[in-house]
């Protein structure tokens, strides 16, 4: 019994750790290397679009405590308590990750 529980507790620990370090990536990369790229790509950028894409960029990561409560709250009986949310976060994430795709190119080839 309690090498399951152990092989338990390892499980878990490994699923969290790679949550939380893909988390640390993604945020590393829209905090670091997209500044970088426009500053490369249109030679300036004002402070004010810097802060303002850093408030859009770390709202997900503030939005979280409010996020969590909400999905242990609620749920289905179908899916739990859980999936749900996750599958909804994640089908939400990737369409916007499409729409940003898509709309960079734009807006980089529209400022002067």
């Amino acid at each position: 019994m309690a090498t399951s529980e152990n092989e338990y507790k390892l499980i878990y620990t490994g699923i969290f750790s790679s949550l939380y370090f893909t988390q640390g990536v993604t945020q590393s990369i829209f905090t670091v290397i997209v500044p970088v790229y426009l500053l490369k790509k249109l030679g300036t950028i004002d402070t004010a679009a810097l802060s303002f894409m850093f408030s859009i960029i770390l709202t997900p990561f503030i939005l979280k405590l409010i996020y969590g409560l909400l999905s242990d709250r609620f749920g289905s009986k179908k899916l739990g308590r859980r999936k749900p949310w996750i599958l909804g976060s994640t089908s939400f994430t990737g369409i916007m990750w499409i729409i940003l795709s898509l709309l960079i190119p734009f807006l980089l080839d529209s400022n002067p």
